[in-house]
């Protein structure tokens, strides 16, 4: 492609399909027009590598990001993660369904929490996401303790702020230590 042996275009992406992230990847660095071809065909099965590689990832990844659920329809947990990871590196709002998949998918509360952030949906859609990572963060539905604790950084307190601004929870910092202690309201 950078010295116009074979033509930039869907046809030869498919044919370099066959041979793995190993040819796909350096064609989508030489390519001046994958944008505008790129199908999730074209990266079924390598969406992981797609956004762990950085060259790849900045120049299609917001593509495949705001078509997440066409591009990796199935929940790989893999590549939810490097996609979810791209979306919080990016500062990319992620929608809510997607959100859940990747709370649901890959049970990282740092990462769910990050993507819930950015995206600051309404304190009930976070309350929904935020159990379906299980644990203590269930308890936001089941009360079945009536208070514990999350990590005190910023993107907790962002989200636990909303969700106790709406009347949700109570949420504070505990003293002398670096978590927050959520309890029911």
């Amino acid at each position: 492609m950078e010295h116009d042996l074979v033509p930039d275009d869907a046809a030869t992406f498919a044919h370099l399909r066959g041979a793995g992230w190993a040819a796909v990847g350096p064609a989508i660095v030489a390519s001046d027009n994958v944008e505008e071809f790129l199908t999730p065909d074209l990266v079924d099965g390598i969406v992981a590598d797609l956004f762990g590689t950085p060259m790849t990832s900045s120049k299609i990844g917001q593509r495949v990001l705001h078509a997440l659920a066409e591009f990796l329809p199935i929940d790989d947990g893999e590549a939810l993660a490097a996609a979810a990871t791209f979306a919080v590196q990016s500062e990319t709002a992620l929608p809510v369904d997607q959100i859940r998949r990747v709370a649901m998918t890959c049970k990282d509360a740092d990462l769910t929490v990050q993507l819930l952030q950015i995206a600051a949906p309404e304190a009930s859609d976070m309350v929904a996401v935020l159990n379906d990572l299980g644990g203590k963060y269930s308890y936001l539905t089941s009360w079945e303790h009536g208070e514990f604790e999350v990590p005190y950084d910023d993107a907790h307190r962002s989200v636990f702020k909303i969700v106790a601004d709406a009347n949700l929870c109570q949420a504070s910092k505990k003293p002398r230590k670096p978590l927050l202690v959520v309890k029911r309201p």
